[in-house]
């Protein structure tokens, strides 16, 4: 992956410099347009497709940014290319960084959903996402919503709705492998949300009443045992990490557990160890 990524800065850099290494992928505007910014006719389109890969295969502390510049390729601007340079100079400054792969166990999944409300210029959320079995993310995603929403209980509600597919498929996955999944766990930071999805209409106000039948399904996994969902604050909430551009000393924590450096039972310790010095 290290060569892969190496090529990818030499062909930027073909068509433009990087002089520094930038220490986060994206900047805090990532997710602004501008629309009369200056159009592109230049390879954008092509590195931004190989970082896509890139991210997929060794490097998932990249998606947040690069998830949002491949739903620019097909009207890029200089702003845009802006961006991928300072993408490319992260990439310089980190090119030996490596991703681990591993497990705690492998009969218990961990899965994190975060979103970002109303971060769009449409005003959709922003979904954040990932899998893990105990150490590094064995799947992350992040992408728009589909849809526009009215609070942000909603957009918690939606992400859920939209990631949690990826979680069963994962434990289905393992079952048919002969390994019975023990604890499925679904970690999210908005309390609302995880009384509904848990309580259904019995945690419900009339102004949620236009979403409950396209959502509560998730109520329906909770029942049936497939799924259990519990509450991790915000600070140290993973998927965070693909809702927005993070940067100082939560985006470099975050990336230790995303890259597999740390194992994800920290985080839970970290909680566990907050909740109990409150009390």
């Amino acid at each position: 992956m290290r060569a892969q990524i190496k090529k990818v800065i030499e062909e930027f850099e073909t068509y433009d410099t990087v002089d520094r290494a930038t220490v986060t992928p994206a900047a805090h505007y990532l997710f602004t347009v501008y629309p009369n910014a200056e159009s592109l006719d230049n390879q954008f389109h092509s590195i931004t497709s190989k970082l896509g890969y890139i991210m997929k295969r060794g490097r998932p502390d990249i998606e947040t940014g690069i998830s949002f510049l491949m739903k620019r390729v097909s009207k890029s601007d200089k702003d845009d290319w802006g961006k991928l340079r300072r993408m490319i100079g992260f990439l310089k400054g980190t090119l030996d960084d490596v991703r681990i792969i591993g497990a705690t166990s492998i009969t218990e999944i961990m899965t994190f959903i975060d979103s970002s409300y109303a971060v769009h210029d449409n005003m959709r959320s922003h979904t954040g996402g990932l899998v893990s079995f105990g150490i590094c993310a064995a799947h992350a995603r992040s992408t728009t919503s589909k849809i526009n929403v009215k609070s942000p209980t909603e957009s918690e509600l939606v992400s859920a709705a939209e990631y949690l597919p990826y979680t069963l498929w994962f434990r289905h996955f393992m079952d048919a492998q002969g390994y019975k999944v023990a604890k499925n766990t679904m970690y999210q930071d908005n309390k609302s949300a995880i009384l509904m999805e848990m309580n259904g209409r019995n945690s419900c106000t009339g102004s949620s009443r236009h979403f409950n039948i396209r959502y509560f399904w998730i109520k329906g996994r909770v029942d049936n045992k497939e799924v259990k969902v519990e509450y991790l604050p915000t600070h140290i909430m993973l998927a965070d990490y693909f809702t927005k551009p993070l940067q100082g000393s939560r985006f470099r924590m975050l990336r230790k557990f995303i890259m597999g450096w740390r194992p994800m039972s920290d985080l839970i310790v970290l909680r566990d160890n907050e909740k109990n010095s409150e009390n």
